[in-house]
């Protein structure tokens, strides 16, 4: 039963630790200067401390969110230089994937309100 777990444990701990096969553990979801880009131009929502509460969909932010591969912002996170560590704050980023969704607008209740004859 022992083995068994600790087997279970090891591999787990392998799963985690180990490099993904594709990329071969290089980070490469953005080119450096779109990070550049997009650390600039959200500053303001992804600094270490007091941030604006609201970041609008529309927002030039956003739009520098949505040029990432797959708006994989743990991806641009793991890209950060020990430098943009001590300025941005890591969890803000992974944030701007869900913050920055765009919602598709509310079903209309036009057809709803029609009383069929």
């Amino acid at each position: 039963m022992f083995c068994g777990k600790l087997a279970l444990f090891i591999l787990l701990v392998y799963a985690i630790t180990s490099p993904h096969l594709v990329n071969g553990g290089k980070q490469t979801c953005v080119k450096p200067q779109m990070k550049d880009k997009l650390l600039r131009t959200c500053y303001p929502w992804i600094k270490h401390g007091f941030v604006r509460y609201y970041l609008p969909p529309n927002s030039p932010c956003c739009a520098e969110v949505r040029k990432v591969r797959n708006m994989d912002m743990n991806c641009l996170a793991l890209m950060l230089s020990p430098k943009d560590r001590e300025t941005y704050d890591v969890d803000k980023i992974r944030g701007l994937q869900t913050r920055c969704q765009l919602h598709s607008p509310p079903p209309s209740r036009r057809n709803k309100d029609q009383v069929m004859v």
